[in-house]
């Protein structure tokens, strides 16, 4: 699936030597019939039920099938561009690539690695502004938020009035607050340990599994925190706001 910020030229590229190579196996199996309809037929029926696994009728995005195409059908399901990217170096692919001059084996590997880097400077960089929003803003406006929830529960129980609501209020943002303290520390620490990787897929699996995992981990705080935190005091709009108030 071709992502939102990527050109169609490299996907286009690929699916057209796809089925350059599909057609280039039709063709070779024609060659020389004596009856092409009789054998044309053979051979889309050959086809059919070679590749019958890959075809499903119903909802392609429902677990459904996901469970279907990875546990009863043995289908790859490549989750991420870490995953995705060393297919271009299979010896099958690459032979294909070559076959039809569209890319060299060093074409190929000099590709993979420049969208590797390019994979992981994104979510370099994506981190890095993920933690300076965080301390920036979203700390100290859970923190603000905290303050004045704790002076409203002292004023009701100054009065002898029960601030059971702002207690519930001001602990559980106390903890996120701390948790999400805690897991920026981490992510910075992350950081620090990615540069350290060696080059090439070793670093971009690294983002993937320990930076891409932690930033979802601290995105998940966050989002809880702010369904406990007024609109007023949130630094930054709200889904509904950016959907229905633009």
């Amino acid at each position: 699936m071709l992502g939102s910020a990527d050109s169609i030229s490299c996907t286009n590229t690929i699916m057209n030597t796809i089925m350059a190579q599909e057609l280039s196996e039709f063709a070779d199996a024609l060659e020389g019939s004596e009856n092409f309809e009789r054998d044309l037929r053979k051979l889309l029926v050959k086809t059919i039920k070679e590749h019958k696994q890959i075809i499903f009728n119903g909802n392609g995005y429902s677990d459904e099938w996901l469970k279907e195409a990875v546990e009863v059908r043995k289908l790859p399901n490549l989750v991420s561009t870490v995953d995705a990217l060393p297919e271009y170096l299979r010896p099958e692919n690459v032979a294909m690539f070559e076959k039809f001059r569209v890319y060299t084996e060093t074409e190929l590997r000099s590709r993979t690695e420049i969208l590797l880097e390019n994979y992981s400077k994104v979510i370099n960089i994506e981190a890095l502004t993920m933690i300076d929003i965080i301390k920036k803003k979203i700390v100290p406006a859970c923190i603000s938020y905290s303050k004045s929830i704790c002076d409203a529960a002292s004023a009701k129980l100054a009065l002898g009035i029960n601030a059971e609501v702002e207690r519930d209020i001001a602990e559980k943002l106390s903890t996120l607050t701390s948790g999400i303290y805690k897991d920026t520390a981490s992510l910075q620490a992350l950081l620090s340990d990615a540069q350290t990787q060696p080059n090439g897929l070793p670093t971009a699996r690294f983002y993937r599994e320990s930076v891409f995992a932690k930033m979802q981990q601290l995105r998940a705080l966050v989002d809880e925190a702010e369904m406990c935190v007024s609109e007023d005091v949130w630094p930054l709009p709200s889904y509904s706001r950016l959907l229905f108030s633009v």
